[in-house]
């Protein structure tokens, strides 16, 4: 899709739900359509590397394990914020609130992620 106004080219895509819009930085459509090609192979690549699910069920164990690996960070880093390694007094902390909630809710490691509800949680 071209902006008219500035006459840059930018690429305009729905994927996984959301809309995605990214400037190519280039005024030239043969340019653009390859930069096109390499900015969705990407989008493609982050989503399968931030997909966990396996068959549409996930458990709580395999999630919070999936976290630990990460560094309780996310996976595909939103802003630079995200990217930086948490600090070792929070690591410690965040691992001393999912072993404190494993073990005040025993059947919750075994229990699929879909089917927890805020009801479960409260009481």
């Amino acid at each position: 899709m071209r902006s008219f106004p500035s006459l840059r080219l930018f690429a305009r895509l729905w994927f996984e739900g959301k809309l995605i819009r990214h400037r190519l930085k280039t005024k030239t459509l043969s340019v653009a359509k390859r930069r096109l090609s390499d900015f969705e192979k990407d989008e493609r690549a982050k989503a399968e590397q931030g997909c966990l699910l396996a068959k549409g069920k996930m458990l709580f164990k395999d999630a919070l394990a999936a976290c630990r690996e990460n560094g309780f960070r996310p996976i595909v880093p939103r802003n630079q914020k995200d990217a930086r390694a948490l600090k070792p007094a929070a690591l410690a902390c965040y691992r001393q609130r999912a072993d404190a909630l494993l073990k005040s809710w025993p059947a919750l490691g075994d229990t699929e992620i879909r089917r927890i509800t805020e009801k479960d949680c409260v009481s």
